[in-house]
């Protein structure tokens, strides 16, 4: 073992020490930072909601749109040499070599502990069936701007606790929904807060 003379060894200690105490310092500034980050962010998100102007709409969900499940797919059928993500429940489940879902759409988590879970997916995907797509819009909606909507309902307390949690078109379709019938109103409030995410 090669080891300097115990001066330089206190010498070196004494640099890590400082070292590691302004990481330290940085590390809990840069927490206080996130911290007050999602603050604003929250903050924005409620108030762009929870304060709606005189041509927002207040639709029940089932007066809005239809959740329909994606296909069947288990674990060993999926091909890991696959190009397209495949989504279940919780999110992404792994890879296929086919898709069954492409363009701008929104899909809400159906079964598993992250059910609820709402996503923009822009790309070609595997939708499997522990997993909601939104079809038939009776109403116009950006697809971002619904999906911090679904997402600020918290879907997931709308789940019946069975061996794995579940939520379904019959447990949802009385969530009310408040939004703005204009989709340039919606788009302004998803740019201001894609810019605070």
């Amino acid at each position: 073992i090669s080891y300097p003379p115990l001066s330089e060894q206190k010498r070196i200690v004494k640099i890590l020490d400082e070292a590691f105490g302004k990481i330290e310092k940085a590390k809990i500034n840069a927490e206080k930072n996130l911290k007050n980050s999602k603050e604003i962010f929250e903050s924005y998100l409620q108030n762009a909601f929870g304060n709606p102007g005189k041509d927002w709409e207040r639709r029940k969900i089932e007066e809005c749109f239809k959740l329909k499940s994606g296909d069947g797919l288990t674990s060993k059928m999926m091909s890991k040499d696959g190009g397209y993500p495949v989504f279940g429940g919780n999110g992404l489940a792994g890879m296929h070599n086919k898709f069954n879902l492409s363009g701008s759409n929104v899909i809400i988590g159906r079964v598993g502990a992250l059910c609820g879970n709402v996503r923009h997916i822009t790309e070609k995907i595997w939708l499997t069936d522990n997993a909601f797509k939104v079809v038939d819009f009776k109403y116009y909606f950006d697809h971002s701007f619904l999906t911090y909507m679904l997402n600020l309902k918290n879907l997931r307390s709308y789940a019946r606790q069975a061996a794995q949690p579940v939520i379904s078109n019959s447990s949802l379709k009385d969530v009310v929904l408040t939004f703005p019938k204009s989709l340039s109103d919606q788009k302004a409030i998803v740019k201001k807060l894609d810019a605070l995410s």
